[in-house]
């Protein structure tokens, strides 16, 4: 698998750079507070706000960094558990010397992980799209252009990124059901129904040996896969970890 990673942008974008609000929140924090008493009232502190805004920003970026890693080590662990155990999946005994159920395994295999390649490149198709918008996106507002003109180009920019964020969520929604129900261990009543499923495409089911995975398959369970900003969060930190998963996903 050839990931299209784009390693120029692999930088964090400044938080404070794409929520204006927060910073115009900070600077007021700043003017009206001495970063020697963080308490009195300072008419002329806009001499101390740089000091202010840089100390505040470098302490929240080291503590997120910290946060960031370990949950990007985890995360790259339970992404590469997941590739294992699909890799690695076999035939229930009786199914062994099957060859429709041992051709059906390779194919199913070769479907997860064509899901997952598309999830990861709809990940790096979203994050690169997110950064060069935020340049973009302060270009328009920059430039000397008529403001109607400008709102368009930001609405549209904005219905183009909610486009592409549906399209990570729908891959990765897709993939953990797939592979949760081919590969891992499910009740009586799902099975049955995923049996359904694909009787009325017309595909048979595979006799495999069923794996424990987590609930989430590919992320945390702590992270709600129906909830869009947890999924940006998780798929930011996996964006930035993409290089340590390319031998998983060739």
């Amino acid at each position: 698998m050839v990931l299209k990673y784009n390693e120029s942008k692999q930088n964090k974008i400044d938080p404070i750079e794409i929520d204006p609000v927060r910073k115009r929140e900070i600077e007021d924090i700043a003017f009206f507070h001495d970063q020697k008493s963080p308490g009195a009232f300072m008419p002329d502190g806009r001499l101390s706000k740089d000091s202010i805004h840089r100390g505040f920003w470098d302490e929240q970026r080291q503590r997120e960094s910290k946060e960031v890693k370990e949950k990007q080590v985890l995360e790259i662990k339970i992404i590469k558990d997941a590739v294992y155990k699909i890799i690695n999946a076999k035939l229930e005994p009786l199914a062994i010397g099957d060859a429709e159920q041992e051709n059906l395994l390779i194919k199913r295999k070769e479907i997860a992980k064509k899901m997952l390649k598309d999830l990861f490149d709809a990940i790096i198709n979203y994050y690169n799209y997110v950064q060069s918008n935020v340049i973009a996106q302060r270009q328009a507002v920059s430039a000397e252009i008529d403001k109607d003109i400008a709102m368009n180009l930001l609405i549209q920019s904005e219905e183009d990124r909610k486009i592409k964020h549906d399209s990570l969520i729908s891959n990765l929604q897709s993939a953990i059901r797939f592979i949760v129900h081919t590969f891992g261990k499910v009740s009586e009543s799902a099975l049955e129904k995923w049996e359904e499923t694909l009787e009325k495409r017309g595909e048979p089911l595979l006799y495999v040996e069923r794996q424990d995975f987590l609930k989430n398959v590919i992320c945390p369970d702590d992270i709600n896969i129906r909830d869009r900003y947890n999924i940006a969060e998780w798929a930011w930190r996996v964006f930035e970890a993409l290089p340590y998963l390319e031998e998983e996903l060739k």
